[in-house]
């Protein structure tokens, strides 16, 4: 197709798009409907044949230098979609703009609305806000009809930076300490034994048995911190930038972006741009379409989304990879979940690139790089009835007179900023004054906002071995990791000569999503770079019976013999597979079967 033939289709409509980009397509994804069908259920067809349409679905896209990796993500937090928070939260601050309830806001009411910066703030702060430029009605009013619908107030919040998911900057971690090198350094000195250069099989087996020494406070954990008086100390790092939250179209530090969602109709217009950012990022001969050799596919990929034979893929047929292809699916499971259902898993049992690191942890991997994706666990929020005691005593000393509301007036001096630009927003009857009942409706809505929205972060970790044995990212090797060490290195065997040289270990890249605002433990990201000293802290086990989370003291995610209370042969029953570890999955069959006894 001509980039004029493409200019026409695009003007046709993105329904048009998508329906050429499904009849392309050489498998169907769901059962066919008639028009009929579609207008007695009132579904938009490009919803109901649009595979990431549905609600939980945020794909992500990954810029490596060999070529783009899409992820199909099906988010959930406390077994909902993900944005069912940030649903309920957005909607209540419709309802409390909407001063005379009649659905819609005004340009009056609309005045009062946060700036999505400021909505921000109050997403990990509640108590606090600050007076800024905030949106006019014309930035919502997508119909202009003078007014705003729920409809329109949610697509403004969503497509912004107060969105409900986010990507942030890595978490601002030390940086003194162990660099990559010089661990792996240690660990190949200490490992390889005939010195070749590479570690066998057979070397890597031992590896528990050669770093057993290192365990100075005998948790049968090898932390980096305890290996850490061994490496040899780097020059000092450049600190990583501090946490900022990014538009997500806008991270050109970041090699990530989170495709955009668009609600209806006109859902593949936000995927149209990203489509083209794909052609301009990887063209290298600028003839605005990509060769094999730029994009980095694969010949069976490339062949399926290359329609017309070409050898080429124009826009469109990106655009199809977009909407129909991943490279791969996966579901991620935050906040409250069954105790049965890992926080991250795949039905796509048969993709090779998929690795399961761990019960929260799963690598989508090539040769030449591996990127894990980690489910964080929920963080409680931090208690904030002292911070709403203080803003309502404050209220009461001022308020000397027991009027039961201040006035504008009154609150003109720096140390009452806070409530002063409270009344701004809580004034719901526009007399400028601030009651207390105003003021307990306002602390109540921006205290429901916490934890609403999920945090991405994204952070390379260079091409250490630590990083890629430590299957959890906590920052430490347990048994389990050092015991299955070949296992874990052997899909980057690239000449298949049965040993890993030190150029054969992938570039790495971890991606946490976190259930609220970004709370990474150390060892998430960048886990390497730890503060000289620093002992990283066990994890409370928090998945499992009882008794295996009791008895789990390190925390590694298995009970071991020496953790184990009770007889050897009870615990040789419990080990089904006899590799001297209770698993998860053990504990929880052993567990059943006790109970039905």
């Amino acid at each position: 197709m001509s980039s004029n033939a493409t200019a026409r289709f695009f003007s046709i409509g993105a329904t048009t798009v998508l329906a050429v980009v499904l009849i392309a397509s050489p498998r169907p994804f769901v059962a066919a409907t008639s028009p009929d069908d579609e207008r007695k259920n009132g579904r938009d067809t490009a919803k109901a044949t649009d595979p990431g349409a549905a609600e939980e679905v945020q794909d992500v896209l990954f810029f490596h230098e060999t070529g783009p990796v899409l992820i199909r993500l099906r988010v959930f937090v406390d077994g909902k979609p993900y944005p069912w928070r940030w649903n309920e939260y957005m909607g209540r601050w419709f309802r409390f703009l909407d001063g005379d309830a009649d659905g819609f806001l005004d340009a009056k009411e609309i005045a009062r609305a946060p700036a999505p910066r400021l909505l921000v703030d109050l997403l990990s702060n509640p108590y606090t806000y600050a007076l800024r430029d905030g949106p006019s009605l014309e930035d919502f009013d997508r119909d202009r009809d003078k007014r705003v619908s729920l409809d329109e107030f949610l697509r403004y919040y969503r497509a912004s930076q107060a969105g409900p998911i986010q990507i942030v900057s890595p978490f601002n971690q030390p940086v003194q300490g162990v660099s990559q090198n010089a661990l792996t350094d240690l660990l190949y000195s200490l490992l390889d034994k005939n010195k070749d250069g590479k570690l066998s099989r057979a070397e890597l087996d031992e590896t528990e048995k050669i770093l057993h020494k290192f365990d100075a406070n005998d948790d049968e954990m090898l932390s980096i911190a305890e290996l850490q008086p061994s490496v040899p100390q780097a020059a000092p790092a450049v600190a990583l930038p501090n946490q900022k939250l990014v538009p997500a179209m806008q991270t050109p530090a970041i090699p990530l972006m989170l495709v955009p969602r668009e609600d209806g109709p006109r859902r593949l217009d936000a995927r149209l741009p990203v489509a083209r950012e794909v052609v301009q990022r990887y063209d290298k001969n600028k003839d605005k379409h990509l060769s094999r050799d730029e994009i980095g596919m694969s010949k069976e990929d490339f062949d399926r989304l290359d329609r017309d034979k070409d050898n080429a893929l124009d826009v469109i047929e990106l655009l199809r990879w977009i909407v129909l292809s991943p490279n791969a699916e996966i579901e991620v499971r935050l906040g409250r979940t069954e105790d049965k259902i890992d926080p991250i898993s795949t039905k796509d049992d048969r993709n090779p690139a998929l690795i399961k690191r761990s019960i929260n942890s799963l690598a989508y991997s090539t040769l030449d790089h591996s990127v894990t994706l980690i489910a964080a666990e929920s963080v409680p929020a931090a208690a904030g009835q002292a911070a709403r005691d203080v803003l309502i005593q404050q209220f009461k000393n001022i308020d000397q007179k027991g009027r039961g509301f201040l006035s504008k007036k009154q609150l003109p001096t720096p140390q009452f900023y806070n409530l002063n630009a409270i009344l701004f927003a809580a004034d719901s009857n526009g007399d400028e004054c601030l009651d207390l009942d105003e003021l307990n409706a306002w602390l109540d809505l921006t205290s429901s906002g916490l934890n609403c929205q999920v945090s991405v972060a994204m952070a390379a970790s260079g091409r250490g071995l630590f990083q890629l044995l430590d299957g959890d990212r906590d920052g430490r090797l347990g048994l389990r990791e050092m015991r299955s060490a070949w296992q874990r290195v052997a899909t980057y065997d690239r000449d298949h000569d049965g040993a890993i040289r030190r150029e054969e270990i992938p570039l790495q890249y971890e991606i946490v999503l976190n259930p609220g605002a970004p709370n990474f433990q150390a060892g998430q990201l960048g886990g390497l770079q730890v503060p000289a000293g620093t002992e990283t802290a066990a994890v409370v086990p928090r998945r499992g019976p009882l008794w295996f989370r009791k008895m789990d003291r390190n925390g590694d995610g298995d009970v071991s013999q020496r953790e184990f209370l009770g007889s050897c042969d009870d615990f040789r029953s419990m080990d089904a597979d006899g590799d001297g570890l209770i698993s998860l999955d053990e504990a929880r069959r052993a567990d059943a079967a006790l109970r039905k006894r």
